[in-house]
């Protein structure tokens, strides 16, 4: 059970990083076909995601090693 729950904390987290790549890339080619405003708002987009993945990674890997371990 406890292997279900690690598991699925660590898909959450990859789908925040996903989500960041995807939101990146959607910038990246919003601002080489020359939309700026769509470009600067994946871009937020995508450095938002990053940081909540961020926090998320650091919270599960202390997180994690702070409980006890059967």
């Amino acid at each position: 059970m406890r292997e279900l729950c690690e598991r699925n904390r660590n898909l959450k987290s990859n789908h925040m990083l996903n989500y960041a790549i995807i939101f990146l890339i959607i910038a990246i080619l919003a601002g080489v076909l020359g939309f700026g405003v769509i470009a600067g708002t994946a871009a937020m987009v995508a450095k938002v995601c990053f940081v909540v993945f961020l926090v998320l990674f650091l919270f599960s890997l202390f997180g994690g090693s702070s409980s006890k371990r059967l």
